[in-house]
């Protein structure tokens, strides 16, 4: 696992960012970065921001999507199991 230090660049993104306590690497994760030392929930210590670490994530390229996109439907077209008067051919009434 590649450690880097928070810095001020640091971003956590919508989903968080995962830190790790430099002392007993515990995992903690945090929505901002917005404050100068934390207190490690596992250890007690405190720890000023350019100490934790994170994962360097960035060289293992880009994400896969968490699930396929569905294709893009109208909203006057409903599902082929929902039209009604198509299951003998014939054209809906």
């Amino acid at each position: 696992m590649d450690e880097v230090r928070v810095n001020k660049n640091t971003r956590a993104g919508s989903e968080g960012k995962d830190i790790f306590c430099p002392h007993c690497h515990t995992l903690s994760r945090v929505y901002h970065f917005s404050w100068s030392a934390l207190t490690c929930n596992h250890c007690s210590t405190d720890v000023d921001k350019e100490d934790w670490l994170l994962t360097d994530v960035s060289y293992k390229g880009v994400l896969e999507p968490r699930h396929s996109p569905s294709p893009p439907m109208s909203p006057f077209e409903k599902p082929i199991e929902q039209q009604e008067g198509m299951e003998d051919g014939s054209n809906p009434k």
